[in-house]
């Protein structure tokens, strides 16, 4: 990508994957269907890989089920980090999908450890009202 830096190439990688792992969790939503979905490159296929595995075996620990791979998902998703990339905002795009944003500084993260990050944030949320302890962001 001309003119971005590895680092925010893989944050919008990152916020890409997100919006995709956390609409494909809900089956019974509708979801109007981008332009012309596209599978990913060949060379991020381990990668999702991991990011499922991962954020999977985390769903499981809670009791919620595993999420699956989704090709329109991932055309808006990426679609929609696209749009951010000029400006970096960590921006949830206000549509039924849901989203998980990460945002790292000082190496190069991949997405198991963007879910880390967020798996760790599950100490300061309370289900049962769908909130987050004062001060905390999950």
């Amino acid at each position: 990508m001309t003119g971005i830096s590895k680092q925010s190439s893989t944050m919008m990688y990152l916020v890409a994957l997100s919006i995709l792992i956390m609409a494909s969790s809900c089956r019974s939503c509708f979801f109007p269907p981008p332009p012309s979905p596209q599978p990913p490159p060949e060379d991020d296929l381990l990668e999702i890989q991991n990011y499922l595995n991962s954020h999977n075996t985390a769903r499981e620990e809670v009791g919620v089920g595993p999420m699956e791979w989704n090709n329109t998902i991932y055309t808006y998703a990426q679609d929609y980090a696209n749009q951010r990339k000029s400006d970096c905002l960590l921006q949830h795009s206000n549509t039924s999908y849901g989203e998980n944003i990460f945002w790292g500084n000082g190496k190069e993260y991949t997405a198991v450890d963007a879910v880390k990050v967020w798996v760790d944030e599950k100490q300061w949320y309370h289900y049962e009202d769908n909130s987050c302890d004062s001060g905390k962001v999950c």
